[in-house]
């Protein structure tokens, strides 16, 4: 920050976040990061509809947290894991799976889809070349979360 001469730090965690479990949370109060979003009391569906009433190109877009939060809790967070993440995500996107969430644990992976993406998901045609990058990447055991993700916009 002082390169850039910079000397606040802001994040977007909003109210929502604040009643999940976040390790990172404590990370940002530890380093003095501001999070102006949550310290306004505003919630992911009013961020949304404030920046829709703003005219922000980016007020529909999907949300995307830190990749180091699919990690599982206790385990060691390295950039080849945080790659790993990355490059399985946007294979999902690719097919089509917007708004996808891959949450990795040893050599097994949870793919966490919108709900309305499952029953896609599950036809061979998507599900065998998913399954086979997550292989040939180092992943030996795939899950689908049957819970599915909540719709991201209202």
């Amino acid at each position: 920050m002082a390169e850039i001469n910079f000397n606040v730090l802001m994040d977007g965690t909003n109210l929502d976040d604040l009643s999940d479990f976040r390790p990172g949370l404590k990370a940002l109060d530890e380093l003095k990061i501001k999070t102006p979003l949550a310290d306004a009391g505003l919630t992911k569906k009013e961020i949304r509809q404030l920046s829709r009433d703003l005219g922000l190109p980016n007020w529909d877009k999907y949300s995307s947290s830190c990749l180091a939060t699919r990690i599982a809790t206790d385990q060691h967070i390295n950039l080849k894991k945080l790659d790993l993440i990355r490059r399985c995500e946007n294979f999902l996107q690719d097919f089509g799976f917007m708004g996808c969430r891959v949450r990795i644990s040893n050599h097994s992976a949870i793919i966490e889809l919108l709900e309305e993406d499952i029953e896609r998901f599950v036809e061979k045609a998507a599900r065998q070349p998913v399954l086979k990058k997550f292989n040939d990447s180092g992943i030996e055991k795939v899950f689908l979360s049957m819970s599915g993700r909540k719709g991201i916009l209202f």
